[in-house]
């Protein structure tokens, strides 16, 4: 139960709790900058004892002044550390520090300016006072951890401190929650596995850190791989096969294509010319030696299915799009239920007056309605996009003309809840009294783009219809 920062940063947190929070930041703030900014957090207070460090050296302070200072200023960075995403300017400056301290440069630069300015005796007492001070962190931090286990039953040391700050950091600069619960929802894999996905395809490397190290299982022993995961990793498959000389089997899985990834079976094809090569594959010594193979690789669980037909499928594909129809119809009534009851109720522009003039009206109940609709299309979007890299080479091209509207027709309405919830954030300002960012100018022009977003997905909306022919 851990991932791992770039820099190699160990965070005891499960996977699904992490990327959970990140995806509400996501795409503004991706999983690789919050990590690189809990690099940031942790390393401030080894930032300011260098540069307190520094200062003394410049200062040419004897050294019972050097020895003060520099344990004081890393026990006070330290301190700092529940706060210290508050002060965003050090956290910037913490997260370049991460950056080039793997380098040493800011070592050697501390012992060749100590050496000239105060001697070996002045850098040797630097040394020392930041290594006390160290002792000192590490024992508070451990019985903080110990603390936090026996009231929370989890582990929280200063990493996991630092991620979670890293997170509220973002967060104030997105106007989005800085509470670090999540909710039954956020952790369902369909909500954030894009963001974790995103990660795997531009930071292969950090992935697979805390992947192995997890199994690519969630806390809850739930599979999280994935048919982008599946392919980044494809080629651990043919690696493995030539390191156990199987070299013939690999050479026949590089002309393979894994299409489909769906309860914990992983369906690969042939190129239409290359029939030969899939009767082989098909024989029973060379699967069982592929099937080992896979569950190596991929975990006990996963079983692997082969076909050379693409053609074969496409009454099936029409179910599982007709399917898909439905879960976004689902979806919409939804919204629309939300839609309706925030109309009713506050949506005018009487009900704006009665907010400013002290009239009660329950904006935030309606701003949590309306928020809970997020992870709702994130899953919607989730499922027609994991559908789409799976199966569209496959389809026929009316059918691939039918995926693409209903995939266009899912962001429109992504897009008009998040429009939607601008609104009504704006109305909770207002019922808090926040009138100088909540003019009736500034929530005509949210007015105005909220109907804009509602206009492109009825637009949508009727060439989808236009179209349900080829499905229904």
């Amino acid at each position: 139960m851990a991932i791992f920062t770039p820099r190699g940063l160990k965070i005891r947190l499960p996977v699904n709790e992490v990327f959970a929070l990140i995806s509400r930041l996501y795409p503004k703030v991706n999983a690789f900058e919050v990590l690189k900014t809990t690099e940031g957090m942790e390393s401030i207070p080894s930032l300011i004892t260098y540069i307190i460090g520094l200062i003394c050296f410049y200062l040419r302070l004897s050294i019972i002044e050097i020895g003060f200072y520099v344990f004081f200023a890393s026990i006070i960075g330290f301190l700092l550390t529940p706060v210290i995403y508050k002060i965003s300017g050090l956290v910037r400056l913490g997260t370049v520090y991460s950056y080039i301290s793997g380098f040493g440069l800011l070592l050697f630069t501390i012992i060749v300016s100590g050496f000239i300015t105060v001697g070996w005796q002045g850098l040797a007492v630097f040394f020392l006072a930041k290594f006390l001070s160290e002792i000192i962190e590490m024992a508070s931090e451990g019985i903080q951890t110990k603390l936090s286990n026996s009231k929370n039953n989890r582990i929280l040391t200063g990493s996991e401190i630092s991620f979670f700050n890293a997170y509220r950091l973002h967060a104030i600069r997105l106007g989005v929650t800085t509470d670090t619960y999540v909710s039954k929802d956020e952790l369902i894999k369909e909500s954030w596995l894009p963001v974790y996905e995103d990660l795997v395809k531009k930071w292969p490397k950090i992935v697979e850190r805390f992947t192995n190290d997890e199994d690519y299982e969630n806390n809850d022993g739930e599979n999280i791989l994935s048919l982008e995961i599946i392919k980044q990793r494809w080629k651990e498959v043919i690696m493995y096969l030539k390191v156990n000389k199987h070299m013939g089997i690999a050479v026949i899985l590089i002309e393979v294509i894994p299409i489909k990834y769906q309860k914990n079976v992983i369906t690969v094809t042939f190129k239409p010319n290359l029939n030969y090569y899939y009767e082989l594959i098909c024989d029973k010594k060379n699967k069982e030696i592929i099937d080992i193979t896979i569950k190596k690789i991929f975990g006990d669980e996963i079983t692997i299915e082969f076909t050379n037909n693409r053609n074969s499928s496409h009454v099936d594909y029409r179910d599982q799009i007709k399917k898909l129809g439905w879960i976004v119809h689902d979806g919409l009534v939804s919204y629309i239920s939300v839609h309706d009851k925030i109309f009713h109720e506050a949506a005018t522009f009487k009900s704006f007056i009665k907010n400013i003039i002290g009239i009660n009206i329950k904006w935030d109940k309606l701003l949590e309605e309306a928020k809970k609709l997020i992870p709702l299309w994130n899953s919607i979007q989730y499922k027609i996009e994991e559908f789409k890299t799976s199966n569209y080479s496959c389809l026929t091209i009316d059918e691939k003309y039918y995926i693409d509207i209903l995939s266009r027709y899912v962001k429109a309405l992504r897009k008009t809840v998040a429009y939607l919830i601008k609104r009504q954030r704006l109305a909770e300002r207002v019922r808090k009294g926040n009138l100088a960012s909540a003019t009736w100018r500034n929530f005509s022009i949210k007015e105005k783009e909220y109907k804009t977003t509602i206009e492109e997905y009825l637009k949508i909306g009727q060439e989808l219809k236009d179209a349900a022919d080829i499905i229904y």
